[in-house]
Parts: structure tokens; sequence; C-alpha cells
């Protein structure tokens, strides 16, 4: 497996899903194999304009493969396609801790474009 990144309201893995990737308040990276988790500011969603953009690219730098978040703007998609980065659709009413594992067993479906 790999790194993910799950756009969140708050610092920690028991938090919920932010569903705006651009401007959620937090992303948690996960790295899978280690199952060790950081969070860290998304510094982007205060921008005026561009925030999927810059986005995208704090989760390119950590060399996220997946994101789990509900809405993507046409931009941040097609930045993270270009990556080679997958969007997956978080089960809105459970946690962050809750949608990593339904990942790990393929339960999350997959983002094919953009929504936002």
């Amino acid at each position: 497996m790999s790194k993910i990144a799950v756009c969140s309201s708050g610092d920690s893995l028991n938090g919920q899903i932010d569903g705006r990737f651009g401007r959620c308040a937090y992303f948690i990276i996960g790295d899978l194999e280690s199952n060790n988790f950081e969070s860290i500011p998304n510094n982007a969603g205060n921008s005026k304009q561009g925030a999927g953009i810059q986005a995208a690219q704090i989760v390119v730098d950590k060399g996220v493969k997946a994101v789990i978040s509900n809405r993507v703007g046409a931009k941040a998609f097609a930045a993270l396609q270009k990556a080679g980065i997958k969007v997956y659709i978080p089960k809105a009413e459970e946690s962050i801790k809750a949608n990593v594992e339904k990942y790990k067993t393929n339960e999350l479906e997959e983002m094919l474009q953009a929504n936002n």
C-alpha cells in the first residue's frame, strides 16, 4: 500500500471528514505500511484563488497516492490525476479512521471526474 491524504476538519485521525479538498482545514496524511499518521494544516485553504491547485501540490509533495474527499474542483482534480493520485469518496457519516479502514478494504468509490 501507500500514502493517503484525508481532508479533515480537525487535526486528529478520530475527527470528521472536511468535504472541501482545496479548502479543508487539515490533511491527515497516512502511511498505510507503517500505520503512521500526521496532521498538516492546509495553508492553501486561505488563498483567494487557486486553493485546489495549491492543495494538490501539498499532497503531491507528501508522496500521497490517494486522496479521500467529497468534493474536488476541476483544476485540482486534473493536477491530482497528472500526478497519478486517485480520489475516493468517503462515507460522510463515518470518522476519518473508519474511512481509512474502508479504503484499505476497497470499500470506497473512486471519483472519476471533478465534482465541485
